[in-house]
This record gives structure tokens, C-alpha cells and sequence, in this order.
């Protein structure tokens, strides 16, 4: 979040660990496992593939189990073709 200019230059808070930089922190994710490490938790690439996670979980809860069914054999099906 920002937190202000000092002498010309923007001044940003990290609402995590409340440090204070003079350039917007850049974040590298090097995770294999999104999640598997305590600091995934607030890697913005995390809360993109969490967000991405909840909307797909949103659009497979109004499916019917017939529909769940036909999905997953779908899947299987490809599985198998690679």
C-alpha cells in the first residue's frame, strides 16, 4: 500500500510485514506446489491461482451429479489419450 513521497519518491507499506520500501517490492515465485510453503500465502501469484480455483469451484457447484459424472469421464478420457 502506499505510504506517501519522500523527496519525490512514492514510499510503500507491505500489509504483511509492515517494512517499508521506496519501490513497489517485486515478488518471484518459485514454487513447484502453489500453496505447499508458509510465504505462498501472500505471493500475488498465489491469490491469482486461488482466485482462479474459487471461480471454477463457483461455476462446478450448479452442475448436476449427472454432469459431474460426464466431467470427470471426460478427464479420464484424456488422461489416457496423453
Amino acid at each position: 500500500m502506499k505510504l506517501g513521497r519522500s523527496n519525490d519518491v512514492q514510499k510503500y507499506l507491505c500489509n504483511d510485514c509492515d517494512r517499508s520500501f521506496q519501490e513497489r517490492p517485486r515478488f518471484v515465485c518459485e514454487c513447484l506446489i502453489p500453496g505447499y510453503q508458509l510465504n505462498c500465502q501472500s505471493c500475488p501469484q498465489f491469490k491469482e491461482f486461488l482466485g482462479l480455483v474459487k471461480q471454477k469451484m463457483n461455476e462446478l457447484r450448479f452442475l448436476s451429479f449427472q454432469e459431474l459424472q460426464s466431467l470427470k469421464s471426460s478427464y479420464t478420457v484424456a488422461e489416457t489419450l496423453d
